[in-house]
Parts: C-alpha cells; structure tokens; sequence
C-alpha cells in the first residue's frame, strides 16, 4: 500500500508534459489492388500501385508487393523521425486488412509499432495462399498507418505563434552590440595611442627634454595594452554571441520543422482512433460503408 502511495504521489508531481498520454497526431491510408493469377499451376501477383494522393505523399511509401511462396509481404517505408521525436516516445502504428471483391473484411493483421529503422519495412501474412487467398479475384489490400505521440514533450503548442528560442533576438543583439562596443573602444585607444607616440616621436626627434617627451610614449603604451584587449575581449564576446546565436536559430529551425509538420492545419487532432479499428472504410464505386 505505501508503494503504490508513493507512486501516485511521484506521479501526481510531474509536471502535466510528463504526465500527458501520447496522441493520434497524423493519419493516412493507402489503398492497393491485387489479384492473384494461375499461370501453368504457378500463383503469380498481379497488382497496381496506389493511386498518387492529392494532399500530398502518403505516410508508407509502398515499395513492393509479392509473393514469397504461400505468403504475401508487403514493402514498405515510412518518414524517418528525428532524434527528438523518437527521444520524446514518438512511434508510428501500421494496420493492414484484406478487403474482399465483395467489400468485406476477409482478414485483418496485428497493428505494428515502429520507432526505429524507417527505410525496407517489411510486413507478412504467412500462408496467405492457403489461408485466405483464391486465384482469380480483385482484392484490396488496406494499410492504415498512424503517427502517435506527445507534443507537449517537444515543447509544441499548435495554439500559439512560433517565435524564437527564449522570444526573440534582444539578448544576441545585446552581447553583440557589447563586442561591437569593445572593438569601437580598443579603436579608439589605438588613436589616442597612436597620437601620443606620433607627438613623442615629435618631441623627442625636435630636441625637447627626455622628461617632456617621455610621458607622451608612456601614455602611448597604456593605451596601446588597453587597446588590445578591448579588441580581444570584443572579438571573444563577438565570437560566443555568433556561436550562441547558431545553435539557437538551429534549435529555432528544428522547432519550425515540426511546426509544419504539425501544425498546418491549427491544432493536433482531436484523440481518436483511425485506420482499421474504429473508422469507418469507404470504398469507392461501391456504395459501402463498413465498421470494424
């Protein structure tokens, strides 16, 4: 009893981003055709490739469809996720069912979970041939494909205006006007430090007393040390500023990235579930409407 106590108490201190539950995020179906035929008693595949979807590229790049003795695999690749998302637990769930010639449900697989390894997926029914199969018939094959995760673990609100890291350039400008600032001032006191030597040298060459020229040259090398490392330090204040400004622009660009991968349309999805669970298939030229 005080484990569990103890474990709701942990839980109910994290903070909401930790605590929130993964999402549909993006959804896509893909459609292919295929019949098998018997050509001299050996089962050939004959199939087509999904039309090209007018929003855009689907999710699962089809590859391949074929037959590897009594079973039918399928190849395919999905968009690879970056770093942070599959850091962040983002994962993409794949469903494929057979539809019949009849618009029926003839068979349905397990969905797949993939977080790693996005290029030559390969998905299989075994012993389809034997199984569910007959020569000569139009099937479809549908896969479902879902893309589930948590924005708010990549710092994501659809809600709100995309603005720079820490909300706007102020602080690069600030330490790079300081560098700026200290390069004017080691500029200046390489003038100042200039003319002093130049009235020294004049001094000094014209006959004047040791004890009036020498001032000016010790004032000449005061400034000369200040000069240089004002200009130093300027260049070294200059130098992190730019770094500091790249690796926020790069996080900025990351962070737009998922903006538009995310947001295009205002806010994520609403939580539901899609492709072959709860969805209704409709399929075209034949008037059905099914619920798995």
């Amino acid at each position: 009893m005080k484990i569990w106590l103890s474990i709701w108490i942990i839980t109910s201190m994290l903070p909401p981003a930790l605590r929130a539950q993964e999402r549909l995020l993006l959804s896509d179906k893909d459609t292919i055709h295929f019949a098998i035929r018997n050509r001299e008693g050996i089962p050939q595949l004959d199939w087509a490739r999904p039309a090209p979807n007018e929003n855009g590229p689907g999710l699962a790049g089809i590859q391949w469809l074929e037959l590897d003795d009594a079973a039918l695999v399928l190849s395919y690749q999905l968009p690879p996720l970056s770093a942070r998302e599959t850091g962040s637990g983002f994962y993409y769930e794949v469903a494929i069912g057979l539809i019949d010639e009849y618009g029926a449900l003839a068979w349905k697989g397990d969905a797949v979970r993939v977080d790693r390894g996005f290029n030559h997926l390969r998905w299989a029914w075994p012993d389809a041939l034997e199984k569910g199969l007959d020569f000569n018939r139009s099937y479809r094959l549908l896969i479902s494909t879902e893309l589930r995760g948590n924005l708010l673990r990549l710092e994501l609100d659809c809600s709100q205006e995309g603005a720079f890291p820490a909300g706007s350039l102020a602080p690069n400008i600030a330490l790079g006007g300081a560098g700026l600032g200290m390069l004017g001032a080691g500029l200046a006191y390489r003038v100042s430090a200039d003319k002093n030597y130049e009235d020294y040298r004049q001094r000094w060459s014209g006959g004047r007393p040791p004890a009036e020229a020498e001032p000016y040259y010790e004032q000449a090398k005061k400034e000369a040390r200040i000069s240089s490392a004002l200009t130093w330090a300027g260049l070294a204040v200059m130098s992190i500023d730019a770094a500091w400004y790249s690796i926020r622009m790069k996080k900025h660009r990351s962070h737009e990235q998922l903006r538009r991968k995310y947001c295009r349309v205002g806010p994520p999805a609403p939580q539901q579930e899609s492709g072959l669970r709860q969805q209704d298939i409709r399929l075209e030229g034949l008037g059905l409407s099914l619920r798995f």
